[in-house]
């Protein structure tokens, strides 16, 4: 969505999809209608993926022909712009062929590993959001792969510059993201088993939810919020001194990335989307996957160690800004979309 926003400063740019946020100002709005599948319950996920496509397909025809269509969506990459004779751009944010097991249903997965490869194909550019996908999508089929990230605006998260902290004691932890098994909260728990002087706020929901909080009943200094609005976060970093993520997949690590702009030094995993941003020793430190005491270790250190956490905090803001800036991102695209043979007229996006 905010790419498509970044684009109409380039061009005229109507949005394709079957729901819209409040805030489309400088864009169309073109509806994909699709019918309630609710009733077939975790059966509905492909039926849903196929009649998307299928849907972006018909708005595309009347729409009065667009100079590039950009897409998020597998479905309407392949199904939706296949032999159009319309530019194509196919934005991927992560490998869905390294997921761990159980991230999404069976089906869904199968499904993605049949189309994925074909949208990639399809495409005439394909975006990634981290270097590290290049090599994947490369891999499948892709023809010309660009690397460009998401941005960051702390204006979104609720606040206008980073925010300077005291020191506290216990130290404080705050973890950000769905609560589903690829982003391994439960080795976060286990490694609180191990930690007695720190307190870890999650804030997010998903599956694992109920499982999560009953295996964490018994330690007083871990916290669930729930959801919280991402115009809030910026404040709820303020109030803590570390951001810890375990998590075991990534495409692109949107919330480390704003937890830095905030000037929260990090604990993360050692996985490609997080070395990415998080320089061990400098900004942040990292620690192998599905280690809860390697975990452990790393926020007994920084909580023992005030020197080195202020001097990973004072380089985090400045380690993701200006880069990650969503202006020049916006421009980036648009550039690209150019390159390929697309001229500043109409570009049509289906998020």
């Amino acid at each position: 969505m905010r790419q498509a926003r970044e684009l109409t400063r380039h061009a005229q740019v109507t949005l394709v999809s079957d729901t819209f946020p409040e805030d489309t100002h400088g864009m169309v709005r073109a509806r994909v209608r699709l019918p309630d599948l609710y009733s077939l319950r975790r059966f509905r996920h492909v039926p849903d993926e196929v009649l998307f496509g299928r849907g972006a397909r018909v708005v595309l025809q009347s729409l009065h022909k667009p100079d590039f269509i950009l897409v998020h969506a597998h479905s309407a990459a392949h199904i939706g712009t296949r032999g159009l004779g319309i530019l194509v751009g196919f934005f991927v944010h992560g490998d869905i062929f390294e997921r761990p097991k159980g991230t999404y249903d069976p089906r869904l997965t199968a499904f993605y590993r049949w189309i994925a490869p074909r949208a990639y194909r399809s495409a005439d550019v394909v975006f990634v959001v981290a270097p590290h996908l290049a090599d994947v999508v490369r891999r499948h089929g892709a023809r010309r792969v660009e690397v460009v990230p998401n941005g960051i605006d702390l204006h979104d998260l609720g606040i206008d510059v980073p925010v300077v902290r005291t020191s506290s004691r216990p130290l404080r932890l705050i973890s950000v993201g769905r609560l589903s098994i690829e982003k391994g909260v439960d080795d976060l728990v286990a490694a609180m088993r191990n930690v007695h002087d720190a307190e870890l706020t999650i804030a997010g929901s998903g599956a694992l939810e109920t499982g999560l909080r009953g295996a964490a009943a018994d330690l007083p200094h871990v916290q669930f919020l729930g959801s919280v609005p991402r115009s809030s976060l910026g404040r709820l970093y303020s109030e803590h001194d570390v951001f810890i993520t375990a998590t075991l997949s990534e495409g692109f690590a949107l919330v480390v990335l704003e937890a830095l702009a905030c000037g929260l030094p990090v604990i993360a995993t050692n996985i490609d989307a997080n070395r990415a941003v998080v320089r061990d020793g400098e900004n942040g430190l990292l620690v192998p996957p599905g280690d809860p005491l390697a975990l452990a270790n790393a926020i007994e250190m920084l909580a023992r160690d005030e020197e080195l956490r202020a001097r990973l905090a004072s380089n985090a803001h400045a380690s993701v800004l200006p880069q990650y800036n969503w202006t020049a991102i916006g421009d980036r695209i648009a550039e690209i979309m150019m390159e390929c043979g697309g001229k500043a007229g109409s570009f049509a996006a289906a998020p």
